[in-house]
């Protein structure tokens, strides 16, 4: 594993911005809310992110927002990232999650050998990655050889990939085949090891199987990879990378100046989930206003009931959201607190932790579907016409909720079997 003395063996690459500030970062998303908004429809037809906006992404420096200050990035904050994203989803909430999953990726890269991640980020510093760990969507096999492996299959829903420059692909191996194969090391699966691999933009093709009701921005298509060489120091174990540090080599630790990487991963790519979420419940909620707006200008809510009734459907969401917001909020900084902690010798994060960050996620996520769920009934077919954006972020809203982090049933099974000691592995 890597250690701090070696990062003087790998030359700094220099941030685009060296004296970017987290403010500015915030309000460069902000400015761009209305523009996102007016790109929705053409986002939607283009089942990916516009090449204009993820320009203006990358010129705004979104995806070095975690990205290490060593290796080019801006090495800021969980509540930095958070606040951009959801300002980002107000607008777009495709195009949000699509930036969200590449910032959160250079987390997952921090975990990797300094050779592997000077290599990743190169002499510019630019880096984008999409991943997919191993579900019901994957299929590949990996036949292991001198020096890596050699993988052929395929990952579906990875977000983002369009723009990518790499891309992590979970891969199983027997637990006698993988690397340290000797170490007990948690795992979801008996008697297998889940390898994360990273794979350069060569080594894999992008089939656009990405057709959905909402969500289009987020182009998350197919990734297949044939008979593609992963060298050893590109494959990390995922419950390193994603759980914490529990299993880890004792001498591992980050070399980087922020703590935020001695962190776990899943947490992060969690929480900027939820972010996307509040954003689009917030964006159902600016759309919504203006309908009532319009309505009062026509002298169309005259009638005092009828008014009286529209305020209380404003009060409602507004309620739902902004306890969505302070409970996303509160993860953040928690996170940060336990990384501070870990950095001062405090073994803080443990994988029970972890999983209560990803159920207050999705209770954060449930309450701004509820929000957009009384918005949409409330704005009539004015919102729900085709081109309206209440209906946009309605569409986006429902398709965000079938992803597998926030079916609330499974987790709180699992959570309760590890509060009573009876989860194994």
């Amino acid at each position: 594993m890597t250690a701090a003395s070696q990062l003087s063996d790998y030359p700094p690459v220099s941030p685009p911005e060296a004296e970017l500030r987290p403010s500015e970062v915030i309000a460069r998303a902000i400015a761009m809310r209305d523009t996102l908004r007016a790109r929705h429809a053409k986002s939607d037809a283009a089942r990916c992110i516009l090449p204009e906006t993820y320009e203006e992404f990358r010129q705004a420096g979104f995806h070095r927002i975690l990205q290490p200050r060593h290796f080019g990035g801006y090495e800021l904050d969980l509540p930095t990232l958070l606040t951009v994203v959801v300002e980002l989803a107000r607008g777009c909430p495709g195009s949000a999650w699509s930036v969200a999953h590449a910032v959160a990726h250079t987390h997952v890269l921090a975990k990797y050998p300094l050779k592997t991640q000077a290599d990743a980020y190169g002499d510019s510093g630019e880096f984008r990655a999409a991943l997919r760990q191993v579900d019901q969507s994957t299929a590949n096999r990996v036949r292991v050889v001198d020096g890596g492996y050699v993988v052929n299959g395929h990952w579906d829903h990875a977000s983002g990939c369009d723009v990518a420059t790499h891309f992590f692909g979970g891969s199983r191996l027997p637990r006698d085949l993988a690397p340290d194969g000797n170490v007990e090391i948690p795992t979801r699966h008996r008697g297998e090891m889940e390898l994360l691999m990273l794979f350069e933009r060569k080594d894999f093709e992008i089939v656009d199987n990405w057709d959905t009701l909402g969500m289009r921005a987020a182009g998350s298509k197919r990734i297949v990879v044939r008979d593609a060489f992963v060298p050893r120091d590109r494959a990390e174990h995922v419950s390193w990378i994603m759980d914490g540090v529990e299993g880890r080599d004792p001498a591992w630790r980050s070399p980087f100046a922020s703590p935020i990487y001695l962190g776990p991963s899943s947490p992060i790519s969690n929480l900027e989930m939820g972010a996307v979420a509040l954003g689009t419940g917030l964006g159902a909620l600016d759309a919504y206003e203006q309908i009532l707006k319009a309505r009062v200008k026509r002298g169309a809510i005259a009638r005092v009931d009828f008014m009286a009734w529209s305020k209380r459907i404003l009060g409602q969401a507004i309620s739902l959201l902004a306890t969505s917001e302070r409970a996303l909020r509160f993860c953040a900084r928690e996170y940060m607190e336990l990384c501070d902690r870990e950095a001062s010798g405090d073994a803080a994060f443990d994988n029970v932790r972890d999983q209560t960050f990803i159920l207050v996620v999705q209770q954060c996520v449930r309450l701004a579907a509820e929000a957009v769920d009384v918005l949409f009934r409330a704005g009539g077919t004015t919102g729900a016409k085709a081109d309206a954006m209440l209906g946009r972020y309605f569409r986006d809203m429902s398709t965000l909720r079938t992803h597998a982090a926030f079916q609330f049933d499974v987790d709180w099974e699992t959570f309760g079997e590890r509060r009573l000691g009876l989860h194994v592995g």
